[in-house]
């Protein structure tokens, strides 16, 4: 396998050229809003006792809050979960616009509906030809003409059929991807306490469990393995990927971070500009990542065709 980290610069920024990507753009713009307004909320219901306990936090709070809503300490709480939860769900929905320059991988749900419904196509299209072209539409042999034909499938009902499986797939994706981050993030955040350098192993060998996630039918553990394998290899170069990942966020958030104090008059707009910094961060780290995870697989998948029909017993 071969990773190639200006390559997966390179091809990442240009994916974003797609104009697909202007709706998961808009999807993680809002989750980011919603993340900030869970936030700013939580900090303006927090009891005044809180502040006089633990000093600090009051050096650290902003000295504006403009997307605070007036709402309990609670139903910020939960604010937050949900714009949380949500970035999970559309950091998955814009990974699948992303990969491989389409909506999913080829044993993707997407396909799979496509190719069940080419299945059934192509076995009634078979059964036409057997019956023979001399008979009437609707008609077969020893048939009543006045019951008519079995209705076909329309193409409403199998788009209907696959916007279910889309869905379904979605909330499934989501829910591994939630257990994915959580046990990622434990075992990064125990590997820093254990000298910084397992941390970034961790990270490094994980890398592409969320994509795994996002563009096959595989749960969280899964997924975790097909990563440990896909970078076996690579995975000093991933860690290049990652690292250059980190500082092209961080780099871009600081115009988020200029647009506070350019528009300090207005601290609304300058929040909701900062937070759309934030999406387009997230979003060329997610397409750079993508590119990363195709150029690995795609390197994978040409292994495996050139050791493919040879016996087991020959194979180094």
């Amino acid at each position: 396998m071969s990773l190639s980290i200006s390559d997966a610069l390179g091809d990442g920024v240009d994916r974003l050229r797609d104009r697909r990507v202007l709706i998961p753009f808009l999807a993680l713009y809002g989750v980011f809003v919603a993340i900030t307004v869970g936030t700013h909320s939580q900090l303006e219901a927090q009891p005044a006792e809180v502040f006089e306990e633990f000093p600090g936090l009051a050096d650290l709070m902003p000295e504006t809050l403009p997307l605070a809503l007036d709402v309990s300490l609670g139903v910020a709480w939960f604010i937050w979960f949900l714009g949380t939860i949500s970035l999970v769900t559309a950091s998955i929905v814009a990974f699948r616009v992303l990969a491989d320059g389409n909506g999913a991988r080829p044993d993707g749900p997407e396909t799979e509906v496509s190719r069940e419904s080419e299945s059934e196509s192509e076995s009634e299209s078979a059964n036409e030809v057997s019956n023979g072209s001399s008979h009437e539409p609707g008609l077969e042999h020893g048939s009543d003409p006045s019951r008519g034909s079995t209705p076909e499938p329309t193409r409403d009902s199998t788009a209907t059929t696959a916007a279910r499986t889309q869905t379904h797939s979605l909330v499934v994706a989501t829910a591994h991807g939630i257990l994915a981050a959580i046990v990622g993030t434990v075992a990064v955040g125990a590997g820093l306490a254990l000298f910084v350098v397992p941390g970034l192993v961790v990270a490094t060998l994980f890398a592409f469990t969320h994509p795994y996630i996002a563009t096959e039918r595989i749960n969280a553990i899964e997924a975790m393995k097909r990563s440990l394998e896909l970078t076996r290899g690579d995975r000093l170069r991933v860690f290049g990927v990652l690292v250059a990942i980190v500082c092209i966020f961080y780099g871009i958030s600081v115009f988020g971070a200029l647009a506070l104090g350019v528009f300090a008059s207005v601290p609304i707009v300058a929040e909701l500009v900062n937070t759309a910094f934030t999406a387009l961060a997230w979003l060329v780290v997610l397409a750079i990542l993508a590119s990363a995870f195709d150029q690995l697989e795609t390197s994978r998948a040409r292994e495996d065709e050139k050791w493919e029909g040879i016996d087991d017993e020959l194979l180094p």
